[in-house]
Parts: C-alpha cells; structure tokens; sequence
C-alpha cells in the first residue's frame, strides 16, 4: 500500500540508511528496499541517492520528505476511515417507523443510536406500518420498526426490542377513568359494550389482530368504532366521547391533558420488534441492528 512504501521511504530519508530505517521500523532490511523500489517505480522518478556517506534524497526526495508527512497522516486517516465502513463503526443506514411509535420508542432508538455510534449517519423515516416489511425486503429501508408484528415473512427477521403493558386511553370524563386510581390496573373485561377506537385493519393488520385477539381472550367480543382518520396524534376522537382506545405505554408520552391511560391487567403486552433482512451482509446495518437491542436491553425493555 501506498502508506507503507510511503512510511518506508521517508524512514530511509531520515536515517540516512537502509539497515538503520530497518531497525526503526523493526523489519528486515529487504523489505524496505523493496518497498522503496516499488514507490519509485510507481511515482516514475528517482527519491533517493546512494553515496560513499550514506543515503540521501534527490531533489524529488526533498520534495516528497517536505509533503510526506502530512501525506503518510492522510493516508493512515484515510484507511482507518475506509476500516471503519468495513466493519461498520462509518456508513449510513436508513431505519423507518410508524407514527405510533414516534412518541417514545423511536426518538429513544435513535438518539441511542447517536450516542452510541457517533460516526453512523442514522435517517430515521417515517412510514405507514404496511409499508414497513416491504420497504425494508426491497432495501428501501435498511431497519424498521414496527408493532404487534405477527410475522416477519421468509425474507426478514423480527427482533422484539420493546415489550411495554397494555393500557386504555380514555378522556379523563370517561365513566372507566375513575374506576381505577392511577398505578390501579383495570380489568380487560371491564371494556366489554364499551366503544373501542381502532382503526381499520389495512392500516395495521398486526395491531388489529392483536387488540381483537386479547379482547376475545377476556371473554368479549369487542365493539369496534373506526376513527375519522387512519391514524390521530391527538387521539380527538377520544376527546368528550365514550370510546376509548388500547395502546401500549409509550403512547403516554403524546398524550394530551385531557386524556388519561390506565394500566389493564391480565393483558398481553404489546410488543414492537426490528425488521432485519435475513442473511443481511452489510456491516453497518449489522452493527446498528445490534446496537439497537443492546439500547433496548439498557433500557429495561426487553432483557439481555
């Protein structure tokens, strides 16, 4: 490599000789006039002269030892940098979420991210959940996170990174509301006849299937209402209304004032996963996959 013949070099230039830049650099003397040899040839002119005193540069040589240094630290930075994208400390990767998890989960992950892999440029996206799986198979997206994922599907691997207690959210007026104190869980069952806000299945199979399903494991069939939008932040149709909506924990962080979220117990958890490519290659995707539930295992979400 350039670095070395270039190393080599300027190691001869100051020593004056061969044997004894061969002692500083600790390599046999071959090596280095072989290293030498190769650097002229490559650059095409002559660098060093040898006399009855010893070793001693060419006017190209003076030249070279007046750059060299600065060049051998460019080049020594240039390939730790190009080490670095090998094994994935350097590189960009792109990891998509939905809005759901844009109250806490995500910014966490990424600023963990951040913090733990500073030279990785992280570009965190924001798609529809149906979206996400395909986006990620096609390399649109190099990571996703997504809730209530029930299958990955052949081609990607999910991760559990989150698994947070089911809750219902409810305007602080709701008859539910006062039935149990704060820290108090409320039964899944008291739901039963109550309006549960969900949206429609297309928007998100998974958490459909999985608020249907834990609603039919307490003994009801739920009565379900679809918001006037697919997906709202503020949760408005909750607002002065009877109906209520399940949501993992983290949805607390978005909360308005007026609404309020109780615990329910004997509920499964709700659990939000990273899609991976099977048999992914890329060592910066690999590095950041880890990384992310190694954040989530510090943060107590799931455990080691």
């Amino acid at each position: 490599m350039l670095d070395r013949r270039l190393q080599y070099f300027l190691a001869v230039a100051r020593e004056g000789s061969f044997s004894r830049a061969a002692d500083v650099l600790h390599v046999a003397q071959p090596a280095v006039s072989r290293q030498v040899a190769l650097l002229e040839a490559e650059l095409g002119v002559q660098l060093l002269e040898r006399g009855p005193g010893g070793v001693k540069p060419t006017d190209a040589g003076r030249r070279l030892v007046e750059r060299g240094g600065a060049l051998e630290r460019d080049a020594t930075t240039l390939r730790d940098e190009l080490l670095a994208y090998g094994d994935g400390r350097r590189g960009r990767v792109a990891v998509g979420y939905s809005t759901s998890l844009g109250y806490g989960t995500a910014p966490a992950i990424v600023a963990a991210l951040r913090e733990r892999l500073p030279d990785v440029e992280v570009r965190p996206e924001l798609r529809p959940t149906p979206e996400l799986a395909g986006a990620v198979q096609r390399g649109a997206l190099d990571l996703a996170l997504a809730r209530s994922v029930p299958d990955a599907g052949d081609a990607l691997e999910r991760v559990v990174v989150r698994r947070e207690a089911l809750g219902v959210l409810l305007d602080a007026g709701h008859p539910l509301a006062a039935a149990a104190a704060p820290g108090q869980p409320l039964p899944l069952g008291a739901l039963a006849g109550v309006p549960i806000s969900l949206h429609d299945r297309a928007a998100n199979p998974g958490h459909h299937d999985f608020v249907v399903a834990a609603c039919r494991a307490a003994g009801f069939e739920p009565r379900l209402v679809a918001p006037a939008t697919p997906f709202d932040p503020a949760y408005g149709a909750l607002l002065g209304a009877g109906a209520v909506s399940l949501v993992g924990e983290s949805a607390q962080d978005g909360t308005p004032a007026p609404l309020v979220w109780r615990r329910l117990r004997d509920a499964p958890p709700v659990e939000i996963s990273l899609l991976v490519r099977r048999g992914e290659a890329s060592p910066v995707v690999l590095r950041v996959a880890a990384a992310v539930r190694a954040a989530a295992v510090a943060s107590g979400w799931v455990s080691a």
